[in-house]
């Protein structure tokens, strides 16, 4: 028998909803490609957390948030191909 539990019940965390984009823009010069890329990530902003402090019943800080996800943050970048 498996118990599941609903999220947002005791010792689940809520659920998390992320968005992360990509915006890239390809060249090519002779026979190399070239592509220049932006990441956005966590655009929604989402407060959340990825883990607990303790998963042990009797610890005193048993189900407490830990470990949040990063802020809002873009990544500029570039590759080559030859």
């Amino acid at each position: 028998t498996i118990l599941l539990q609903k999220p947002g019940t005791f010792a689940r965390l809520p659920d998390v909803n992320l968005l992360d984009m990509r915006l890239q823009k390809d060249f090519k010069f002779d026979k190399v490609n070239f592509s220049l890329f932006v990441d956005a990530l966590n655009l929604l902003n989402e407060d959340a957390y990825e883990g607990v402090q303790s998963t042990v019943v009797t610890s005193s800080v048993f189900n407490w948030p830990f470990d949040p996800v990063d802020p809002r943050r873009f990544m500029l970048g570039a590759k080559v191909r030859f």
